[in-house]
């Protein structure tokens, strides 16, 4: 079984640090939202292991 990646793994996924529901909270029970911006649009990729799992949405930017 593979294991859950690391913190530091997404930080260098997304060039940049979460932003966490709760910040007392440990990493693998916080609600962590990555922000990824480009010219061309946006991703946000959302972790909640607790409820949700893994999500992503991303938005396009018009010219």
């Amino acid at each position: 079984m593979v294991p859950f990646p690391q913190e530091y793994e997404f930080i260098e996924l997304f060039e940049t640090e979460p932003t966490k529901l709760d910040e007392v909270v440990p990493f693998f029970y916080n609600n962590k939202t990555y922000k990824l911006c480009r010219p061309n649009g946006n991703l946000f990729f959302e972790i909640d292991l607790v409820v949700t799992g893994l999500e992503s949405r991303g938005k396009k930017t018009e010219f």
